[in-house]
């Protein structure tokens, strides 16, 4: 019941009218209709605002939706305990990661847990960091590789390792020649060099962005952005081909290579260290294979800028 109560309910919201929620569920009108009456009658209450444009849940129904969706959620997470009980080290495992986390941290990850635990299927999300933390709220992952640096109640959070920003370009960047000459792997540059100067970003919803867009209020600075992707991995290799500075992250600085020379700088002012690590729902059960992958990562982490056990 839960189930076909919590999709029927959330389809007349989402479409706004039962014609068309029941063509996205592709049943009848009429068995619909009669579905929401039927449930309005054991529950003695009304639970559709038939005269609202579109259609809205009353109080009743909002109370009902979120308590059957919080039902179908533990009966999920207790069908995956008695599954993995019954399995044993079997089942499948459901990541969400960004596109260059999976490229330059999963990669590194995936090959030990999956020679570890060969009866575990996995499944690779990608999305971006706000859609990450929207997919780790509705459980559609069991975990996802992200920032950890929410305010969302549901969620739960791992620190795994830190992560530092910095600013790279081609090596024969203008802007490089002002800059002190330094033995320091990642020299200090002022950011407000790049006032006016090409830049290349990343799409909003993406950590990245919401760096750049900070440190540019800081330092009171407008890059001339050129070009913007969805790909933190594009932008540094745009970058490496002379199209304008980026700001990246350590491990890409750790473990990309473009194709020509580059230069990474530390930001100036400094920007706090960004943890990164596992985050999953409070109330829904992390199987054994999600928290066996958590261990991996704090095993293998030590390549990727700072583990979270020795950061101070």
């Amino acid at each position: 019941m839960s189930e076909h109560l919590v999709k029927y309910l959330t389809a007349i919201v989402e479409e706004g009218s039962f014609s068309r929620a029941a063509e996205a569920l592709e049943i009848s009108q009429p068995s619909l209709s009669q579905f929401v009456r039927r449930l309005e009658a054991e529950r003695g209450a009304v639970l559709i605002d038939r005269k609202a444009r579109p259609m809205k849940l009353t109080p009743a129904g909002e109370a009902v939706l979120e308590t059957e969706t919080k039902i179908m959620k533990m009966r999920e997470s207790c069908a995956k305990i008695v599954d993995e009980l019954n399995r044993g080290d079997r089942g499948r495992l459901v990541i969400g990661a960004s596109h260059y986390r999976s490229i330059y941290f999963l990669t590194s990850i995936l090959p030990t847990f999956i020679r570890a635990h060969p009866g575990i299927e996995v499944q690779i999300v990608e999305a971006t960091t706000k859609e990450l933390e929207q997919f780790a709220v509705e459980g559609r992952c069991d975990l996802c590789v992200m920032p950890t640096s929410l305010h969302n109640e549901a969620l739960e959070t791992v620190n795994v390792y830190y992560e530092r920003y910095l600013v790279v370009v081609d090596a024969g960047n203008p802007v490089i020649q002002k800059v002190p000459a330094s033995t320091e792997t990642y020299p200090p540059i002022d950011f407000s060099l790049f006032d006016g100067a090409p830049f290349i970003t990343v799409r909003r919803g993406q950590r990245l962005r919401a760096v750049f867009e900070k440190v540019c209020l800081e330092c009171h600075v407008f890059p001339r952005v050129v070009l913007e992707t969805v790909s933190p991995v594009a932008a540094l290799l745009m970058a490496s081909e002379g199209l304008g500075a980026a700001i990246v992250t350590e491990t890409m600085a750790k473990h990309a290579y473009p194709r020509h020379p580059v230069r990474y700088f530390s930001l100036t002012p400094e920007q706090p260290l960004s943890p990164v690590g596992a985050v999953y729902r409070k109330d829904l059960y992390l199987s054994r294979a999600a928290r066996e992958f958590i261990e991996t990562m704090r095993e293998l982490a030590r390549s990727f800028s700072t583990p979270a056990e020795n950061r101070r």
